[in-house]
């Protein structure tokens, strides 16, 4: 009787640590192979978009580094100045060498050669210097304002922009304005412009006589 007892508690618990092992089996089933590829999907879906941030990152940082590249217009205004005052104004050599030393501010484009422009300003001088003698005045930059009494622009074969300004200034003197850029400005605006001397000209009026204007190289127009 008591082997038989024995047996059966015996029977008892292998069934019991087959049950077991059956649960614990089932506990340690795999994904289904719909939701694994699902989830490799998601992962390589956000290291995609890592990687794409970390390039945008490293591209940005890499223009940051590239300076702005400046073109030296020094050779323009040697070789168009003639042409715009019908051969009545050539630029002088200090001219020159000013533009060419100088080539960030002929236009200024970026804040830090808007700030040296204004930093090398001579305030004292005016229209009235120049019309006396514009000779002392060939490497200062120089500020006028007043109305624009007109403004043509066009392209070079290059395509570089040419914009011409006649200025009537504070003085009632004719600023003639050379430069190589665009501008929103338009006929009638009244305006601040910064440049170099560059020399003297005269012009056919529409009143049928001749205007004297002083001629400037642009260098910045607000």
């Amino acid at each position: 009787m008591k082997k038989r007892v024995l047996m059966a508690v015996l029977m008892l618990l292998a069934l019991i640590t087959a049950a077991c092992g059956s649960t614990y089996n089932e506990g340690k089933k795999n994904l289904p192979a719909s939701d694994s590829e699902k989830v490799s999907s998601e992962n390589k879906k956000e290291n995609d978009e890592e990687n794409k941030e970390e390039a945008k990152t490293e591209e940005s940082e890499k223009e940051a580094a590239v300076p702005a590249v400046t073109v030296n217009n020094a050779k323009r205004y040697l070789e168009d100045l003639p042409i715009l005052t019908e051969d009545i104004l050539t630029l002088n050599k200090i001219s020159y060498n000013f533009i060419s030393t100088n080539p960030e501010l002929f236009p200024a484009t970026t804040k830090e050669a808007v700030a040296k422009v204004k930093k090398l300003t001579d305030k004292k001088v005016t229209s009235k210097h120049l019309n006396k003698n514009v000779e002392p005045y060939l490497e200062k930059i120089i500020n006028f304002t007043g109305d624009v009494i007109q403004i043509e622009e066009h392209k070079l074969d290059d395509g570089t922009p040419v914009t011409t300004i006649i200025l009537d200034d504070m003085d009632f003197n004719a600023i003639y304005a050379l430069g190589y850029q665009t501008t929103d400005i338009l006929e009638g605006d009244f305006i601040d412009i910064w440049g170099l001397p560059l020399g003297q000209f005269q012009y056919d009026n529409i009143d049928g006589g001749t205007t004297l204007a002083q001629v400037i190289a642009t260098s910045y127009i607000e």
